[in-house]
């Protein structure tokens, strides 16, 4: 399938409750056609390159749990993702040696959470308590979020202790997600992801690292 300018389709996502769908090419670029009356009609163009999550963003969040995402994360998810819902859930878990584990909290956007669901029910290479884990982990305890105007939203009081968040946190662009992590530990999972470091290897290498 082409578009008329001769770019290669390569994905359709159609979010049908705001009768808006996009148009990924194969040259990185997302076309937006929302709903028109009779008629469908390019109003945006720009590259994928600019839907990504970056940046690390230092913010609070109150005894109530109340917080605000980065301005550009909300401006991608509203205006990428075509919605300001999400799910919140559990952050992998990061092995910090010596039977140690350190954990935050991660932002999907709300569509991608269900291609991930989806993802998961078809995936094979799990063992049995590997499903269960990530099950019990990232899935079970999932919640539709909505941030207001302002970016503002409630994190409850379950992913506020599993992920030790005290009143200054950390929200973490990881290109396709959004990570949320208290400032100590923060400070571990970075001083575990320089022991991590894939340095002097043929991969690094290859990315020009």
């Amino acid at each position: 399938m082409f578009l008329p300018n001769g770019n290669r389709v390569a994905s359709i996502t159609i979010f049908p409750t705001i009768f808006t769908f996009y148009v990924d090419t194969t040259l990185v670029r997302r076309y937006k056609f929302p709903y028109c009356g009779k008629k469908w009609k390019i109003v945006e163009i720009y590259t994928k390159r600019d839907a990504m999550f970056r940046g690390i963003y230092e913010t609070t969040i109150d005894a109530k749990g109340r917080t605000s995402l980065p301005a550009r994360f909300r401006e991608i998810l509203v205006g990428t993702h075509g919605d300001e819902r999400f799910f919140l859930t559990n952050s992998v878990p990061v092995d910090l040696g010596g039977g140690l584990h350190s954990s935050g909290l991660l932002i999907f956007p709300y569509q991608e959470w269900f291609v991930f669901e989806e993802n998961f029910r078809v995936s094979k290479g799990f063992t049995s308590d590997q499903r269960k884990s990530i099950m019990r982990t990232i899935i079970s305890p999932a919640q539709e979020c909505s941030a207001d105007k302002l970016g503002r939203f409630l994190i409850p009081p379950t992913f506020r202790k599993t992920a030790a968040l005290d009143r200054e946190i950390q929200f973490v662009g990881t290109m396709d997600k959004i990570e949320i992590w208290s400032m100590s530990e923060w400070d571990k999972v970075r001083a575990q992801d320089v022991k991590n470091f894939p340095s002097g290897t043929e991969a690094a290498a290859e990315l020009g690292l």
